[in-house]
């Protein structure tokens, strides 16, 4: 059986909020939903306050988003 993808299943980690945080820097016309995956990365972390800011960023920056909106 192969294995599930990391970050899905196992731990958590603070290395994948640098990486988001990095990528925003980089490209600031970053597609909105790296914000949604860094929010997910945020809530496994246990950083529910920062992961509020994130969701209403992106509900901001599209209005008709499901998800995000949803997890408001």
């Amino acid at each position: 059986m192969w294995p599930p993808p990391r970050g899905l299943i196992g731990p958590p980690s603070e290395g994948a909020i640098a990486y988001f945080d990095r990528a925003r820097v980089l490209n600031p016309y970053f597609p909105d939903i790296v914000l949604h995956f860094q929010d997910w990365a945020l809530v496994q972390l246990g950083r529910y306050e920062e992961a509020v800011e994130l969701l209403l960023q992106r509900v901001s920056r599209n209005p008709v988003t499901d998800v995000s909106g949803a997890l408001l």
